[in-house]
This record gives C-alpha cells, structure tokens and sequence, in this order.
C-alpha cells in the first residue's frame, strides 16, 4: 500500500462556515463549475486544482438518475495516492481538513444515497457525515454517521445509514466527506460513483442496513 496526500487518519474541520444552504446541495451532482482545466462539482469542494480525481460521469451505467454523476478516483501521484474527495466545504491541504461546511439545523434520521464501486484489492471507499454546533469556542459533535465501501459493486445500489446522536441539541454545520480511499493507505485506480444523495427524516419504509458505534464527543472526522 502506498500513502495518501491526506496523510491523518483524521479529517479536521473549522468553525467557518462557507455555504449559506440548509440543505444538501447538487446532491444529484446535475450542475459542475468548468474551473479552466477541469470541472468541479458545484456546492462541493475537491482537490481537482491539485490532482483531478473527481471528474462528471455521464456514460451509461456510470449515472443512477439524471443525466450526471460524481465519479471519485483514486490516483498515483509520485510514491504517494491521492484519493477522489468531494466534502461540503474546501478541502485544505495545509491543514488536511475542511474548512466551512453546509450551513444546516436540522436532525435528519439517515443519510441515504446510491453508489458504485470498484476498490482495488484491499482498499475502502467511504460517505461520511458529521453534525455539528459551536460552542462558542469549539465544535460539539452532535451526530455523526458513516458508511464504508469494501466490496465491488458493479450497478447502483442504494446504501442507507442511520445517524447516531450524542445530545438533543440542534446542529448549525453538516460536513459531509465522499471519499474513494478511506483510510490511511489507499491504491491507485479505486473508483467510487455517487449519485442521488438525501437526509432522510423517517424512519417508515426504511431498514438501517450499517448500525455502528462512533465516538461522538471528538472533535474530529474519522476517516
């Protein structure tokens, strides 16, 4: 295995807040941002202006609903991997964390959405979702949720995870964090496709596939 850029097992975030959304934005990753060079995911930050590892997907198969997707790849840079990253924020680099985050207040009871994947042997991919309030001066983790690829899936398939809270207060930030390689190794050519994205707020009709305990007083992003 070879190392990612984002070194940490950890993905810091700060109190700034960059997005005025209450809700998930592009979540069908219809509408991109042609940036000179390449195309970015609009309401999303990436890593493209670095390495381009989140690209639009359009072929046949590669796309859940609509005409578009988001397809995270992993890619070799030197000796080290650069994982496909899209959170709800900016990536940044100097601090392996997010700055910002979507502006939200509200305690879905899932975080829903339809996925691809090919992992290359031994790697993981990962959608990952913190809540979160500041304090005045640091962040609460109110909810967290994550869910971890391992297996080849070669059609869309929906995923579904229940988002566990540490207190009934409301949150004001969501940071949501897609990543083709979750861990601290990752390998080059493992691609992850992300379509139709939603917070779900009921629990009718809807079976938690991927319970899973978290350490929610953190005041970090596990990866």
């Amino acid at each position: 295995m070879q190392k990612l850029l984002l070194l940490s097992t950890a993905l810091f975030f700060s109190a700034a807040i960059t997005l005025a959304q209450d809700t998930i934005p592009n979540p069908g990753f219809e509408a991109w941002t042609n940036m000179g060079g390449y195309l970015n995911p609009n309401g999303w930050g990436t890593i493209n202006q670095l390495v381009p590892t989140v690209s639009r997907a359009s072929a046949a198969g590669e796309v859940h609903s609509g005409t578009y997707a988001a397809k995270l790849a992993s890619l070799a840079v030197g000796s080290n991997i650069a994982p496909g990253i899209c959170v709800t924020g900016q990536v940044n680099i100097a601090t392996n964390g997010v700055d910002g985050g979507l502006a939200y207040n509200q305690r879905p009871v899932f975080m829903t959405g339809w996925f691809r994947y090919s992992p290359a042997p031994g790697d993981t991919g990962s959608v990952e979702v913190t809540l979160s309030k500041w304090n005045g001066t640091s962040r609460d983790i109110i909810g967290y949720t994550r869910k971890v690829f391992t297996d080849s899936v070669e059609s869309y398939e929906q995923f579904m995870d229940s988002i566990e809270y540490s207190s009934v207060d409301v949150p004001d930030t969501a940071v949501i964090v897609m990543l083709s390689s979750a861990g601290a190794n990752g390998s080059a050519g493992s691609t992850l496709f992300i379509d139709d994205l939603a917070f779900s707020f009921s629990h009718t009709g809807i079976e938690d596939q991927d319970r899973k305990s978290t350490r929610l007083n953190s005041s970090h992003i596990p990866l």
